[in-house]
């Protein structure tokens, strides 16, 4: 009746399943893979026929920029401004009653809405925690050997395992993640879905001899990027230089620090932030993409981003974290010496150059499509749906 239910009558969704998705702020998702990751993941929500209510932490819709308008095109309703800033809340207090499902990503951000989310509704709670930080702040610990990271570790675990306990289930995008969780405590529901999930997949015709100098692709406003490239600079680029002296090598991505900037030089270009369109013509023009991390946590979006492109990588043990069966599509190293070995060794064999393309795409395919993950999704969803949790 009238002024009854208002939540419901005001659009046509009074019948759909509903979710809130709460993350740290509108998706770039022309930025960083957990943003590309959460826009991917909204998109699929709104397919299986949910009506999806985003809040960006923030809560700012950043005038000028694509991201507001990409999610209220789909159908998204993005709840931003100082209203909302101020009294969430007590908007949710009121409608909480309404939802069936929450998604709450990133533990300093799941934190602040988990207790009034469980307050306030039945929605059954999912916790997409994206990486663990304890396990990237141990691994940072053991690469620096300062105190204040073995510290962040262990305030971090703490963090993570009780949202982990306190959702209904917990969504990580590594496997290796999940075996760490379940080490601490065997009883968390824990399960593995894909980071990026790929519409559409094309061979983009890799052929090495028509392809001349190398890449990195990474947000430096994550500091495992920044120390990749610092380290990469440092110990690995002269050992390459000495053997292939017309190598250049291209930084790409936003926000680099001081010292990455001061990397410049006539063989090292630090191009900062570019758009997509010039993104895909270094992918098209480049022969190899390096990945040297040292630490971190989870699958790493920018390999992802570059198996998908049908690039031949070279990364670390940590960079192909979570990729089983990557082996066929890249090449790792565990030192500086090693890592500028296979980037010489896969820069001049364009035999194993092309076939390492392939099989990326190949791997791609198999493991982020699509199909794959809003089955993976609908199928959780049920067994909510069926279970008392």
């Amino acid at each position: 009746e009238n002024a009854q239910n208002v939540f419901l009558a005001r659009d046509r969704s009074s019948k759909r399943k509903k979710v809130l998705f709460v993350d740290h702020y509108l998706p770039h998702f022309d930025q960083d893979a957990g943003s590309k990751a959460a826009y991917q993941y909204l998109k699929i929500l709104l397919r299986g026929g949910y009506k999806v209510y985003f809040i960006g932490d923030n809560f700012w819709h950043y005038p000028q920029t694509p991201y507001l308008d990409a999610l209220t095109q789909l159908g998204i309703e993005v709840l931003y401004g100082n209203w909302y800033a101020n009294n969430w809340k007590k908007w949710f207090e009121e409608n909480g009653k309404y939802f069936d499902y929450a998604i709450l990503s990133r533990p300093h951000i799941a934190n602040n809405y988990i207790d009034t989310v469980k307050r306030f509704s039945d929605a059954k709670v999912v916790y997409m925690g994206h990486d663990l930080h304890f396990l990237r702040e141990y691994r940072e610990y053991q690469v620096k050997k300062e105190d204040k990271y073995l510290q962040s570790s262990l305030e971090w675990k703490k963090r993570e395992m009780a949202l982990i306990r306190e959702a209904d289930v917990s969504y990580f995008f590594s496997s290796v993640e999940k075996e760490e969780i379940l080490k601490i405590d065997s009883t968390a529901n824990i399960d593995v879905v894909p980071l990026y999930i790929y519409e559409e997949f094309s061979n983009l015709g890799y052929s090495s001899k028509n392809r001349k100098d190398i890449m990195f692709v990474g947000g430096f406003a994550h500091s495992p990027n920044v120390d990749a490239v610092l380290w990469f600079a440092e110990k690995v680029w002269p050992k390459i230089k000495k053997e292939i002296s017309d190598l250049k090598f291209y930084i790409i991505g936003s926000k680099p620090t001081k010292d990455i900037v001061a990397l410049s030089s006539e063989n090292i270009v630090v191009t900062g932030y570019v758009d997509d369109e010039t993104l895909d013509r270094y992918y098209r023009e480049c022969r190899l993409v390096v990945a040297p991390l040292r630490y971190g946590a989870g699958i790493k979006g920018k390999i992802v981003d570059a198996l998908y492109k049908n690039m031949p990588v070279v990364t670390t043990i940590i960079g192909a974290e979570g990729l089983d069966g990557a082996d066929s599509c890249m090449l790792i190293a565990n030192n500086e010496n090693e890592f500028a070995q296979k980037t010489i060794e896969i820069y001049r064999d364009e035999r194993m150059a092309d076939r390492l393309a392939k099989n990326a795409l190949e791997y791609c395919k198999k493991n982020f499509s699509q199909k794959a993950a809003i089955e993976r999704l609908s199928s959780l969803f049920r067994e909510f749906e069926k279970s008392d949790i």
